[in-house]
């Protein structure tokens, strides 16, 4: 709730500006009408900026406390040099394989393979491939971040679907900046759907292409999709059910770009 206090610029929410917002108000408005519409304009815009921001760090300490209370990393040094590869193992009184994907829709045999596989999501988590390392280093990229790594299912592959789920508690790093995720919000014309944003995407076979990033109602949850054209990514890169694949973001001039490859079985 918007106190008072908060008007005054006394909440953290305004990080103390009110009188510099109103001042510059009156500097551009032509009468106090004016003044109070670019006024709200402006305590709006950084109130719903104040609320993205704490949403996203409440995000990242779930996710800190999740990784920190049921996941231990371990690094085994490879017969390469300098070379390493993440082990994440499972307490098993608490191995947890959640996928929005409902089981209930595959085969049977299909379900056997999805157990193994995924089991084998959870434990082995592969480095970044050297190719994408010398594609992202010709970028200029910077901030590397893995932001998950899981197996394919039917829903994924799904040319009708066309979309990528990214569920947030599979998510390994947060990937967005404030300034992002309200753009992610934006809706479009019908008010219901949200717009998303075009991310420039380096797909498995190192071929330059483009994604929609949008963020969808699941159940009770908002979970990041990679929708159109998703469909044409798995017909150019043969992607199977049961396949496991990586998710990485980077950033090129600040700008958020993403990295898809596919771990050899």
């Amino acid at each position: 709730m918007v106190t008072l206090e908060d008007l005054r610029g006394d909440s953290p929410a305004f990080n103390g500006s009110f009188n510099k917002i109103r001042d510059k108000a009156r500097a551009i408005a032509k009468n106090e009408d004016e003044v109070d519409t670019l006024m709200t304009q402006r305590i709006l815009k950084n109130f719903f900026k104040f609320n993205a921001k704490k949403a996203r760090e409440r995000r990242q300490r779930l996710l800190e406390k999740e990784r920190t209370k049921k996941t231990v990393v371990k690094f085994i040094r490879t017969k390469k040099p300098d070379a390493f590869t993440t082990v994440t193992t499972m307490p098993k009184s608490k191995r947890c394989f959640s996928e929005i994907d409902n089981n209930d829709e595959q085969p049977k045999e299909v379900k056997e393979q999805s157990k193994k596989r995924r089991g084998m999501e959870l434990r082995m988590i592969p480095d970044m491939p050297p190719e994408f390392k010398d594609k992202i280093m010709e970028l200029k990229g910077s901030d590397v971040n893995l932001v998950i790594q899981k197996v394919l299912f039917d829903t994924d592959l799904s040319s009708h679907q066309d979309r990528l789920a990214i569920p947030s508690r599979q998510m390994k790093a947060e990937f967005l900046t404030e300034e992002e995720q309200v753009k992610l919000d934006e809706k479009e014309e019908d008010g219901k759907r949200c717009k998303g944003i075009e991310v420039p995407l380096i797909e498995p076979s190192l071929e330059n292409s483009s994604i929609k990033l949008k963020k969808w109602k699941l159940g009770h949850n908002n979970t990041y999709v990679l929708s159109s054209p998703w469909k044409h990514v798995v017909e150019r890169n043969k992607f199977m059910s049961g396949d496991i694949i990586q998710l990485w973001s980077f950033r090129v001039h600040q700008k958020p770009h993403f990295a898809l490859v596919k771990i050899d079985n």
